[in-house]
């Protein structure tokens, strides 16, 4: 992945790339869907049309390119894509980061929404969920787990 304009470590992301970011989200919002149905419950999805690749105090997409290690060498996952979709600019409705590996495949992803916390690992090669806490709950309690 490339990205040009760089301020404040963060990179915005040129045109190439936001076809298969949004692309990447589409995916996600698939995972989103299908475990919402098969446990019962309501996980807002992310707002794709609310998504602002331009420089914002709300509703942001950046790119950040992680430091090498204590060793000198490159992450396994140089590339981290945080966003924030916001109400109005009044409260946040979704957040989170994808990370990715070099030759641009999801590794991992970290999403939270107003009620749930979300992580995502690649197994396989495959986006799965793998862990989704109820964040109003007593203790964060974990409605799935793998």
């Amino acid at each position: 992945m490339k990205s040009h304009d760089q301020m404040n470590n963060s990179y915005f992301i040129s045109q190439e790339y936001r076809n298969k970011i949004i692309k990447d989200i589409v995916c996600i919002n698939d995972i989103i869907n299908m475990a919402s149905n098969n446990l019962g419950i309501n996980i807002p999805l992310i707002n794709i049309n609310k998504l602002n690749f331009d420089k914002s105090d709300y509703d942001y997409v950046t790119l950040h390119f992680g430091p090498l290690t204590k060793t000198g060498r490159r992450k396994k996952t140089p590339f981290t894509l945080f966003f924030e979709i916001s109400n109005d600019g009044k409260s946040y409705e979704s957040h989170g980061e994808i990370c990715y590996l070099l030759n641009g495949e999801i590794n991992s992803i970290k999403l939270r929404t107003k009620d749930y916390l979300i992580n995502f690992g690649n197994m396989n090669k495959n986006i799965a969920i793998k862990s989704i806490r109820d964040i109003n709950s007593e203790k964060g309690k974990y409605i799935y787990k793998m």
